[in-house]
């Protein structure tokens, strides 16, 4: 009876109504839900992803400051004091020194002092350790003369290390800023065509490029500053140039100089120096890619010669020991010739009588041999 009642209850009409009903309205509840859940959700995963990102870029940009700030350490006063008492300012300073550290990222007083005290103590240092080279340590088979020539030579190159040392800075601070530039002036163009100003442009481009290139950030950063307070705004562009020493640099600070004396839009002229930048770059790396072609080419024509020369030298030697061969062969020939001729003496020796043959074996013996007097008895 109880089974009865519940087969009747399931396939009751208004039973199954309610529960069709029950069901769809659970569906709409869950349809309609599950997507508020799912933003309110989405947003704190972004809210996170952001804070970290911004702590990782607080983090990167304090090691990177600390790491930049030992080349901003002042001089100390023995260097200053040294050349305030010889009065080697002016004969030390060159007219292009300030720019020259300038590309190298050393600005201020403190980098010119201490690269002109290093231009002073580095002849004598380097003199000093040449001789110490050349009378203790060494024992060259050179006259006086010749070692203190040596010693001098070294001394005349200390001289210019430090400007070797910069000129090597300077290298690498150019070859960075031009592997991040062309991206640079991408972020560049995309502000600009948003509506921001240059200043707010460099500004932004500064804060984003800087986990590609310090330097580069740099140097923007500090074109932003520069625009803010210099009378002239295309000084500053001139300035970016000078400090970088890149014809795609160059090429932008020009277009900005024009787009600010004849008004022509920003956008388009950081458009087309960002085209020209992306095609150096290719023909730079192009080039490069031909230099290691021409140069692995020249490898293997070396090693093609090398393998040249060591066939024909084996085919050199496979033809002496052929040589060789054909004489052994020819002296074997005779030798057999020698052997067959004598073995036919003998036979027409041996039928003959005793005493002839004896006699005529005696006659034809390439060595000399002895006959037993007759006296002697054979053993």
């Amino acid at each position: 009876m109880l089974d009865v009642g519940i087969l009747t209850i399931l396939f009751d009409k208004t039973f199954l109504a309610t529960l069709a009903a029950a069901l769809f309205a659970f569906a709409t509840i869950v349809t309609l839900g599950l997507p508020l859940i799912a933003r309110d959700g989405l947003s704190d995963r972004l809210k996170s992803v952001a804070e970290r990102r911004e702590e990782l870029r607080a983090r990167h940009h304090a090691a990177l400051n600390e790491k930049r700030g030992l080349l901003r350490v002042e001089p100390s006063n023995l260097m200053k004091s040294t050349l305030d008492r010889f009065k080697l300012t002016n004969l030390l300073e060159s007219e292009d020194s300030r720019d020259k550290l300038a590309m190298a990222g050393y600005r201020g007083q403190a980098p010119l002092i201490a690269f002109m005290f290093f231009r002073f103590v580095m002849p004598a240092i380097v003199f000093a350790v040449a001789l110490i080279y050349l009378f203790v340590i060494t024992h060259f088979h050179w006259s006086l003369m010749m070692k203190l020539s040596a010693a001098f030579a070294g001394a005349l190159l200390g001289y210019y290390l430090p400007d070797i040392f910069v000129s090597n800075i300077t290298t690498r601070r150019q070859q960075s800023i031009m592997r991040a530039f062309p991206d640079a002036l991408d972020l560049m163009l995309i502000c600009v065509e948003s509506g921001m100003s240059i200043e707010a442009s460099f500004g932004k481009v500064a804060g984003e490029i800087g986990t590609q290139s310090v330097e580069l950030a740099e140097e923007l950063g500090l074109t932003t500053a520069e625009l803010s307070y210099l009378p002239d705004r295309r000084q500053a562009f001139d300035n970016l140039a000078k400090r970088c020493g890149h014809q795609g640099v160059k090429a932008v600070a020009v277009a900005l100089n024009q787009a600010e004396k004849y008004g022509t839009p920003l956008g388009q002229a950081l458009r087309v120096t960002a085209n020209e930048n992306r095609e150096m770059r290719m023909q730079d790396a192009e080039k490069k890619e031909t230099a290691k072609l021409r140069e692995l080419e020249g490898r293997f024509d070396e090693m093609q010669r090398r393998w040249q020369e060591r066939g024909d030298e084996i085919a050199a030697r496979i033809a002496e020991t052929a040589e060789r061969r054909k004489a052994v062969d020819e002296a074997h020939r005779q030798t057999a010739r020698a052997s067959r001729e004598m073995r036919e003496d003998w036979e027409k020796i041996v039928p003959q009588p005793g005493g002839s043959a004896g006699q005529l074996c005696f006659e034809r013996a390439p060595w000399p041999l002895t006959t037993r007097s007759s006296n002697q008895s054979p053993q």
